[in-house]
């Protein structure tokens, strides 16, 4: 529902309730056999939400407009079915991680303030936005190392809420035109994160304590930023030359909970450059210019020998250099 209370001023308001109906049935159990009653028995579960959407536009200028909103998401829970079956003592070793039969659905608020400008008669856009989402009961895949009923050693990845997180940070885009030919464009971010309360695996693992209370959240950067510039050029009436440059940097961030091990900064730039028309591109490219060797993404894990939880870090291998010359035909 839209209303307008001014010429200025717009009222959003959008609703969703959701029903997920889940089922699921265990053939196999994680000790390798058809489960015995009552794990035989499917698992289901029905979960219900209701996600609002309530926002307040301000067009203070021809093309700008000032917002503020906030909006509710969340995704379904499910079933950790590899215990469906499981000894007490099998599943009382989940437990300790906090890990069951079944996990909550996980919860989104966001409280977003904002502008959206345009300046120099359309040749600049901008937009910031400040943002606090509090994230209540994420889902997040760890791998349990266990001890079977015979005393052999296992593994088995379930899924567990992670409690209280809080995110809270800055965003700002441009795009600009400076001159017919030439276009740039650039984006910047800071994200912070906390974690307030949690039953932390990894830390668990590397520290003997499950309170990763006032950590990071893995995986999140505080600082990215890309710039970006592109020349175009007519050669004739229907064939333009191009010209264009991205440059991205990735911040440092976390590998896991307890924020013992980390993966450093990356900036990665990308140019190419060639000829098009409607229908076809030629274009001459190198990507990662100049030979950036940090590890793109990394990830905890554990060690499939020893069957230790939360003991190596495995890295991506960075991308070497590329060049190259490619053809697109668009139909």
């Amino acid at each position: 529902i839209q209303y307008d209370v001014s010429d200025e001023l717009t009222l959003s308001v959008d609703a969703r309730y959701q029903w997920d109906k889940l089922e699921q049935q265990v053939i196999i159990a994680s000790n390798g056999q058809p489960p015995a009653p009552p794990g035989d028995q499917a698992l289901k579960q029905t979960y219900k939400s209701f996600s609002p959407r309530i926002s307040l536009d301000y067009e203070y200028a021809e093309g700008s407009t000032a917002y503020v909103l906030f909006s509710r998401g969340f995704r379904p829970g499910g079933f950790n079915a590899v215990l469906q079956g499981s000894t007490a003592a099998v599943v009382a070793q989940f437990a300790q991680f906090n890990a069951g039969l079944s996990f909550e659905e996980e919860r989104l608020d966001n409280y977003e303030l904002g502008l959206k400008s345009t300046w120099a008669d359309g040749r600049l856009r901008t937009r910031v936005a400040i943002y606090h989402d509090p994230y209540r009961k994420g889902q997040n895949q760890i791998t349990i190392p266990f001890t079977n009923p015979d005393g052999s050693l296992n593994l088995a990845s379930v899924v567990v809420n992670t409690g209280k997180i809080d995110l809270q940070g800055v965003e700002f885009e441009f795009d600009a035109a400076p001159t017919d030919n030439l276009t740039i464009s650039g984006t910047f971010g800071y994200a912070d994160s906390e974690v307030k309360e949690f039953f932390c695996g990894d830390g668990n693992s590397v520290f003997g304590s499950p309170d990763c209370n006032g950590n990071s959240l893995p995986s999140a950067s505080k600082l990215t930023w890309t710039l970006s510039g592109e020349y175009t050029a007519l050669v004739s009436n229907d064939v333009e030359m191009f010209a264009r440059i991205d440059y991205a940097h990735l911040g440092k961030y976390y590998v896991d909970y307890s924020n013992a091990a980390f993966s450093g900064a990356q900036d990665l730039v990308n140019v190419r450059s060639g000829f098009r028309t409607e229908y076809v591109t030629v274009e001459a490219f190198v990507s990662n210019l100049f030979k950036e060797d940090t590890p793109p993404s990394a990830v905890i894990g554990n060690d499939l020998v020893t069957f230790a939880a939360s003991n190596e870090i495995r890295y991506t291998l960075a991308q070497k250099r590329k060049f190259g010359v490619r053809a697109i035909y668009n139909f």
